[in-house]
């Protein structure tokens, strides 16, 4: 891949472009400070020496005379989201920095750091745009969802859009990486040659798929919250919340999976057992009955469509007759869309 040159062909790359990210996320961390600075101080300098009808003020709730419950739960939501956007930041600076050569051993952990700091950023822009759209400049008691809201806090919500457009793309562009080292480690654990996966995944028609998946509580002991199967594409990244249900079947028995903390979990799916003759498997899996509301987020990876699937020259890969005709990634999809219509 073109960044995978750059940096092989020149050796201080990676330093520089850590200390660029090291950079940037610290002027994100200064801006978001700013911004709660003005709203916990500044608006109300302004209120006791300026003007006494300030459109700022109105636009976050700041009144010296607010006595109600309903001020004051406004007032607490709003530092929730200036607080969610600087934690967001300062993950982003303390990720960044794990990115410096010297702390290649800690790679995963600040991409994961990246990662959540990402998430934590686009959810906190979000809920900033549908806050500007909520607020009236001219009626600090309209609380009500209006488009015209949004002209006059158009230069906010646009900086906020920009805030949540890149908080989304850092947040791909780190899991890209995330599994860009996956399928380093796997070249290596297989003893293949250096970007035997990644040469896979170079064009517009890799295949990801993020989901975020919500398993609701149930009260029949019986039913599962999902049922069990396979993944059929490349290697999966999964990240859950506190609450148990993943389970995986071996040996003709069904075992859970307790969530570990700031950890991911990788699955290989249908794609790796073809790859790899069956040294590794594609395990089946499914989510037991969750006796409270469950979180996970999913990110799904496929090579390009027109990849021919079959087996890898690794040694334990072919200790064995291939156990699979090969395959392109499209007929194996073709064939999977066809077998889901005639269940």
């Amino acid at each position: 891949m073109y960044f995978t040159n750059v940096y092989r062909n020149y050796k201080q790359a990676l330093d520089v472009g850590a200390w660029l990210f090291i950079i940037g996320s610290a002027c994100f961390l200064l801006d978001d400070l700013q911004d709660w600075f003005h709203y916990r101080i500044g608006i109300l300098l302004t209120l006791k020496y300026g003007e006494k009808d300030n459109v700022d003020a109105t636009i976050n709730h700041i009144d010296k005379k607010q006595k109600t419950f309903f001020d004051r739960y406004r007032r607490i939501k709003i530092n929730l989201n200036y607080l969610a956007s600087i934690l967001g930041s300062l993950l982003y600076l303390v990720g960044s920095v794990f990115f410096l050569p010297k702390f290649e051993d800690k790679e995963i952990v600040g991409d994961i750091l990246f990662i959540v700091g990402a998430a934590v950023i686009s959810l906190s822009e979000g809920c900033k745009i549908y806050r500007f759209a909520c607020t009236s400049a001219l009626d600090s008691n309209d609380t009500q969802f209006h488009v015209k809201n949004i002209r006059h806090n158009l230069q906010a919500i646009f900086i906020s859009c920009f805030a949540l457009f890149g908080g989304v793309f850092d947040f791909i562009g780190a899991i890209l990486k995330l599994i860009s080292i996956v399928h380093n480690i796997a070249d290596l654990a297989l003893e293949l040659n250096e970007n035997t996966f990644d040469r896979n995944y170079r064009n517009d028609n890799a295949l990801y798929g993020l989901r975020l998946t919500r398993y609701l509580p149930n009260k029949n002991d019986q039913e599962l919250a999902f049922g069990e199967h396979q993944d059929y594409l490349g290697f999966t990244l999964l990240q859950n919340d506190n609450v148990p249900g993943l389970e995986v079947y071996m040996n003709g028995k069904w075992f859970r999976v307790d969530p570990k903390a700031n950890s991911l979990l990788l699955n290989g799916g249908e794609f790796i057992e073809k790859w790899t003759n069956n040294y590794w498997i594609s395990i089946k899996h499914r989510v037991a009955r969750v006796e409270q509301l469950r979180y996970s987020i999913v990110f799904l990876t496929g090579p390009d469509l027109n990849t021919h699937i079959e087996t890898l020259s690794c040694k334990n890969c072919t200790l064995t007759k291939s156990k699979y005709s090969p395959i392109t990634v499209i007929e194996h999809l073709k064939q999977k869309q066809m077998a889901t219509l005639h269940y």
